[in-house]
């Protein structure tokens, strides 16, 4: 298991959370990729977490989750996902993305 990331201080001393408790890797892809790679990790078992563009213009959850409940799974308009899972069933899921530019 992985120690939590430490407080982040600029220097005016102002304090930053740390955004993650685990090593993070960010890809790029379009609609079509991320739709793909969802599929991927949903065959291997892999529960993920979504971010559709829907999620950037409603102002709370439950208008978030009516959203995605709203679409089928290939009509999601996905703007990220977010997985978690050991390496090798990781390397399978995201083969042919490339690394966020």
């Amino acid at each position: 298991m992985h120690p939590l990331p430490e407080i982040a201080l600029d220097a005016d001393g102002t304090r930053y959370t740390p955004m993650f408790g685990q090593p993070v890797m960010v890809f790029g892809a379009d609609r079509d990729r991320l739709t793909r790679t969802l599929n991927r990790a949903l065959s291997r078992g892999v529960v993920s977490t979504i971010f559709t563009t829907d999620l950037f213009t409603t102002s709370h959850d439950d208008a978030n989750r009516a959203a995605v409940a709203a679409a089928a799974r290939d009509d999601l308009d996905l703007a990220g996902i977010a997985i978690r899972a050991d390496r090798k069933t990781i390397d399978k899921i995201v083969d042919g993305l490339r690394l966020h530019q």
